[in-house]
């Protein structure tokens, strides 16, 4: 019984759930038994009145609301490139093969680099209408290979230097970030 009723007040701790559930603990045929009922009028009151509320503190007591709204909702962003960041396929920061600072600073450096391009050309694919996630992107495009076609002297053709085959997507991508401009 005693370890029950613990595991209960350990579920019942977070704030408001001990008064939105009423729970009973009782011995049934020398085993413990557990009676629960869910206070619909304490649930409806907290909903009303405490659940679903942000609170917003800023030091920005000159901006107006709307832009206070705003830098908030565009955290979802920040976040968003955090998570990039952290794809095991693309733009990861570890692992880092540096032991000095200085090593270190450049390796940042070209994480920073490397997302920031990225995310310029995923926002120049998305305002050309295309919806594409950027590591859905960043996929597409490492699937585009450049190829040298190099044939023997003599043989009427000039070697030179092309993208693989691509599917229409990836054709469109190359269109919009103009790859073709990339071959040397």
């Amino acid at each position: 019984m005693k370890s029950v009723q613990s595991e209960i007040k350990k579920i019942l701790a977070p704030q408001f759930m001990s008064s939105i559930f009423n729970v009973e603990v009782r011995k049934q045929q020398n085993l413990p038994a557990v009676d629960y009922s869910v206070d619909h009028c304490v649930l409806q009151k907290l909903t009303e009145q405490r659940l679903g509320k942000t609170i917003l503190i800023t030091d920005h007591l000159n901006w107006p609301a709307a832009r206070v709204i705003e830098a908030y909702r565009n955290l979802s962003r920040i976040e968003a490139t955090f998570k990039n960041m952290k794809n095991i396929r693309f733009l990861r920061w570890q692992p880092a093969y540096h032991w000095t600072d200085q090593k270190l600073r450049v390796h940042a450096l070209y994480c920073v680099l490397a997302l920031l391009v990225s995310s310029l050309a995923h926002k120049e694919v998305r305002q050309a209408g295309v919806e594409i996630s950027l590591p859905a992107l960043l996929k597409e495009l490492t699937s585009i290979r450049q190829v040298a076609l190099l044939y023997p002297p003599g043989a009427g053709v000039k070697s030179h230097i092309t993208l693989s085959r691509m599917s229409p997507r990836q054709k469109k991508l190359s269109e919009l970030l103009q790859l073709h401009t990339l071959l040397a």
